[in-house]
This record gives structure tokens, C-alpha cells and sequence, in this order.
């Protein structure tokens, strides 16, 4: 409610301090809010400072080891990612997500799509049009470029910078198939 308030951002992340100063559950929880708006900030050695304390704590732990999992992709420290996404023994698909991104980029991309095709099949609103890309991207990496083409039409919905180049790589799928006209 908080966060929808209409308040300053500032006033938001004060009143979360505020909450996270004590030494209780809601502390926590608010320690849980305050590192997703430092993240959001890009101010990831804050965020990074204010999950570490809370990430064995009982059911606040999946998400505090997924927040670190998210700093860690975003600091471009894949292998990092990849071990801290696995702490949990619950396999959320946004673990499976972190996951999948951490195995792309570490150029494997089978174990990407061992991570992204399910939940794909499953429900491909569970993947933003970047994740549609990655997978898509795998698809190719390992020759599989027919089974790429409807993760790439997900990602044409992307941002702009998604959007052009998941067409690029559509057009270069739809070349290699022979389907020259299409592409």
C-alpha cells in the first residue's frame, strides 16, 4: 500500500528503514521491500547489504536468496547467479528464470532451455519477452531453429531494443528454413 500511496519515493524507503531497524518479522519483511527498491535504484551493494542478514530466515529466505540471485545476474556474475538461485530447494520459475539467463550467458545454452522450455510449455506468460528471447536464442545456439520461431514472435512484443532483435533473429530463422519470402 505503501508503494501505491502516491508518497515521494524518498519518504517510501524511509519509512521502510525505519521498519527494518527493528529486530523482529516485519523488520524482515521490510529489510525484504527495501532491498527490491535499492535494486530498482540500481544500487546494488545496499540492496546486496540489507538481503544478506535475512537469507536463512525461515520463509523469508527463498526471496531474500532470489534477490541476491537477481543482483548477482545484474552485476554480470552469471556463475554467482546460478549457485545462489540453487539454494533454494523450492524451484520457482523465477529461479528456474535466473537460472536459465545465468546458463545462457555462461554458453550453455541446452541448460537454458532445460529451465525455460518448461515453464514455457506450461504457461509462456511466465516469461517476459526477454526470457521468450534467451530461449529462442538457445533454440538456435543448438540447431533447433524451427522450435525457436514461436519464442521469437513472443519477443517482437518486447521493449524496442528486445523487439529488434528478436526480429533480426526471426528473419534469420525464417532464411535458414528456406522460407525466404517470410523473413
Amino acid at each position: 500500500a505503501l508503494l501505491l500511496s502516491g508518497r515521494p519515493v524518498e519518504q517510501v524507503e524511509q519509512l521502510f528503514e525505519m521498519t527494518a531497524a527493528g529486530d523482529d518479522y516485519w523488520s524482515d519483511v521490510a529489510r525484504l521491500y527495501l532491498a527490491q527498491l535499492y535494486i530498482a535504484q540500481n544500487d546494488l551493494d545496499k540492496a546486496e547489504r540489507t538481503l544478506l542478514p535475512i537469507q536463512d530466515q525461515g520463509d523469508l529466505q527463498y526471496d531474500a536468496r532470489l534477490g541476491l540471485a537477481r543482483i548477482a545476474l545484474y552485476r554480470l556474475t552469471h556463475t554467482e547467479a546460478l549457485a545462489t538461485a540453487r539454494l533454494s530447494e523450492e524451484q520457482r520459475a523465477e529461479s528456474q528464470i535466473i537460472e536459465a539467463n545465468a546458463w545462457y550467458r555462461l554458453e550453455e545454452p541446452s541448460k537454458a532451455i532445460e529451465r525455460l522450455a518448461p515453464l514455457s510449455d506450461q504457461n509462456a506468460s511466465l516469461l517476459t519477452p526477454e526470457d521468450q528471447l534467451i530461449l529462442a536464442a538457445a533454440y538456435m545456439e543448438t540447431e533447433r531453429t524451427e522450435q525457436a520461431i514461436p519464442h521469437l514472435l513472443l519477443a517482437t512484443r518486447g521493449d524496442a531494443e528486445t523487439s529488434g532483435v528478436a526480429n533480426l533473429y526471426l528473419a534469420r530463422a525464417r532464411r535458414d528454413m528456406g522460407l525466404y519470402s517470410e523473413a
